[in-house]
C-alpha cells in the first residue's frame, strides 16, 4: 500500500468518525426531545466556583438551561417553582501542574430532587477551554437527567409497542468508506495519476428496508441499497445492493434495543467498465431507541467484504482489487401489527 493511500484511507476514516459521532448525537437528541417532559421542571442556579472566572460561570449557567429546554424538561427560574435543581461547580484541578496533558478545570455536576434534598447523581467532568465544551454540553445533560422520570404522570404506562411489532418499513442515509486493496493491475497509460492503487474515500449511502420479526428475540430483514464508490477514476459510481440479513433482537431495558445481525449482499455495476463480484458477506449493529409508540429511530454500523475480486478495464488500465467497507446509517422504521397485548408479556 502506497503513503499516499495509506493517508488518503486514513483521512476518510478520520472523517467517517466525525460523522458518526455527529450521527450518534443526533439521533439521541431526537430520543430524547421526542419524550414528554414538559411538566418536569429543572432549576439551574449560577455555578458556585472555587476557582475560574465570571465568564465561565455565566456559560455553563446558560448552556446547561438550553440543552436542558432541547432535552425536553422545562427550565424553572427559582428552586421554589423546580422539581430538581442541578448545581455546577468549577474547580480547579490539583494535578493540572504535575502531569502532562491534565485539563486546568474541572466541572462538578450535582442533580438534586427537590422534594427531599436528595442527591440523584454526581460526576464531573474535565475541561480547560469552554470553547471546547460546546460539544459535550448536550452529553452531560442527559447523563445527569437520565435517572429523572419522563413525565410526573408516572402513573401512566409506557407503550411497548414500539420494539414488539410483526412488521417494520425502515429508510435511512449515512456515509460509507469503501476501501480498495489493488490485487493485480496492468496500466495503459504510465504517466496515469491516481490508479493502480489501493484507494478509499468517503461516499453517502441511503436503505430502505423491511424486517419480519417472526419472533421475539429474532428477525429476517431484506434491504435495498444505494451506495456510492470511487475506483479508478470513477467519481462516486451508483451501486445498487440487495441484501438479505438475520437478526438478534436483544432488549437489555426499556428505552433502546440492539439488533447484531449478518448475512449476504449482492452488489450491482452500474459502470461497464467496473465489474462487482455478484457475493458479499454483511454484517453489523443497529442501535435503535424509543421513536413514539409506531416504531424506533436507530443508528447502524455495519462491514461489507466482498467474496471475490473488482475488476476494472478503464482508459488508464486493467486490475483487480478487494473491497471492504464500513458504513453508518441514522434512520427510522416504522412498525405494523403488535406482537403483544399490553406490557406485561414482552420479553
Amino acid at each position: 500500500m502506497s503513503e499516499k493511500s495509506f493517508r488518503e484511507g486514513l483521512y476518510a476514516c478520520r472523517a467517517m468518525e466525525r460523522y458518526g459521532f455527529a450521527l450518534m448525537m443526533l439521533c439521541v437528541s431526537f430520543a430524547v426531545y421526542g419524550q414528554t417532559r414538559e411538566d418536569v421542571r429543572v432549576f439551574v442556579p449560577r455555578p458556585t466556583a472555587n476557582t475560574g472566572t465570571p465568564e465561565q460561570q455565566a456559560y455553563f449557567q446558560e448552556q446547561f438551561k438550553s440543552e436542558i429546554s432541547g432535552a425536553g424538561y422545562a427550565v424553572a427560574e427559582n428552586q421554589q417553582n423546580s422539581d430538581y435543581t442541578m448545581q455546577l461547580t468549577i474547580r480547579g484541578n490539583p494535578d493540572f501542574d504535575l502531569y502532562e496533558g491534565e485539563e486546568e478545570f474541572d466541572l462538578l455536576i450535582q442533580l438534586l430532587r427537590n422534594s427531599d434534598g436528595a442527591e440523584v447523581v454526581q460526576f464531573s467532568f474535565p475541561f480547560t477551554k469552554t470553547d471546547d465544551m460546546y460539544e459535550w454540553n448536550l452529553y452531560l445533560v442527559y447523563q445527569a437527567l437520565a435517572n429523572v422520570p419522563m413525565t410526573k404522570l408516572t402513573a401512566i404506562p409506557k407503550s411497548d409497542y414500539w420494539r414488539n411489532k410483526y412488521l417494520y418499513i425502515a429508510a435511512a442515509g449515512g456515509g460509507d468508506i469503501p476501501w480498495f486493496t489493488v490485487e493485480k493491475y496492468h496500466k495503459k497509460q504510465q504517466d496515469a495519476q491516481g490508479v493502480g492503487n489501493d484507494q478509499a474515500t468517503l461516499a453517502p449511502s441511503f436503505l430502505l428496508g423491511l424486517e419480519y420479526h417472526f419472533l421475539n428475540f429474532m428477525s429476517a430483514e431484506a434491504d435495498l441499497k444505494f451506495r456510492f464508490m470511487s475506483i479508478e477514476g470513477k467519481k462516486n459510481m451508483l451501486v445498487p445492493s440487495f441484501a438479505a440479513v438475520a437478526k438478534a433482537v436483544i432488549k437489555p431495558s426499556d428505552h433502546f434495543m440492539l439488533e447484531p445481525y449478518a448475512g449476504m449482499e449482492f452488489p450491482m455495476s452500474t459502470d461497464g467498465e467496473i465489474k462487482l463480484p455478484r457475493f458479499a458477506m454483511v454484517g453489523g449493529m443497529q442501535f435503535g431507541v424509543r421513536g413514539g409508540s409506531m416504531g424506533a429511530l436507530f443508528i447502524d454500523v455495519n462491514f461489507t467484504y466482498d467474496l471475490g475480486k473488482t475488476k476494472t478495464d478503464t482508459t488508464y488500465g486493467t486490475g483487480e482489487f478487494q473491497r471492504f467497507q464500513i458504513g453508518v446509517l441514522i434512520g427510522y422504521k416504522l412498525g405494523f401489527f403488535n406482537r403483544i397485548k399490553d406490557k406485561s408479556k414482552t420479553g
